[in-house]
């Protein structure tokens, strides 16, 4: 029996709106501590740091780590209870993005290529990872392309999904031109402004896939349990049992 996609389960759309929710207010957290004069020294610095949306160990980068390593658990599973491959790939697709997330592995590798590549108009990253990643993320859009039915809700969640990862994607390409640029809005710097954007995206992203996908493993177990329990006619049938 293969996984086919259905309408996000109650519970599925109340771990998106959630981690959404969430989100939504650590951005605006961010906001008011690194974008306003009045805020700006509220918190000390240790404590103002965990609601910096760039920072390793703030709260929007471990919520990002975990959604991404929730979907990709989901994936793993989907694959076990179906034998695919395909399920598999997907799951280590995300479980590579949440271990990216949670050590800056892109970043590292960025650092150990520049000496080669030198000084660029983009992060080196993007030039070393950009088109490996971009050809991994199609194989798994194609991939859950092909497992929605047509017409579903399931594919306008896709499309929107990374739709939301490529707009991040962009951003982090402009974030170098942007620092180099020297514009200011409220002097503040303009990437300022555009790096809560971009980080709000890598969460919704996986979050809106959460949702979708989360849905449809409830499901799947479900039937598996359905499947295991025994009919009434099977109950009564059990050894030492009492009818009625």
């Amino acid at each position: 029996m293969r996984s086919t996609p259905e309408p996000a389960t109650p519970l599925a759309r109340a771990a998106f709106r959630l981690i959404l929710g969430a989100g939504l207010v650590l951005v605006l957290a961010h906001g008011v501590l690194y974008l306003s004069w009045t805020f700006r020294n509220a918190l000390p610095p240790e404590a103002k740091d965990l609601f910096d949306v760039k920072s390793e160990r703030g709260f929007v980068t471990w919520l990002t780590v975990v959604t991404n390593a929730l979907v990709g658990v989901c994936c793993l599973v989907l694959g076990a209870l179906d034998r695919s491959r395909a399920w598999y790939g997907t799951g280590a697709f995300f479980l590579y993005l949440s271990c990216d997330d949670a050590t800056l592995l892109h970043e590292r590798i960025g650092w150990l290529a520049k000496p080669l590549l030198g000084e660029q108009k983009v992060f080196v990253w993007v030039m070393v990872l950009g088109p490996i990643l971009a050809l991994m993320g199609l194989a798994v859009f194609l991939h859950l392309w092909r497992s929605s039915g047509r017409g579903s809700g399931f594919r306008r969640c896709l499309v929107m999904a990374f739709g939301m990862l490529a707009m991040a994607i962009l951003l982090e390409v402009c974030e170098k031109p942007l620092t180099s640029s020297g514009v200011t809005l409220n002097a503040f710097p303009l990437w300022g402004y555009t790096t809560p954007i971009e980080e709000l995206l890598e969460l919704a992203a996986p979050a809106l896939l959460l949702g979708c996908i989360g849905g449809m493993l409830e499901r799947r177990l479900r039937g598996v349990v359905a499947i295991g329990r025994p009919t009434g006619e099977e109950v009564r049938e059990i050894p030492g049992r009492r009818a009625g």
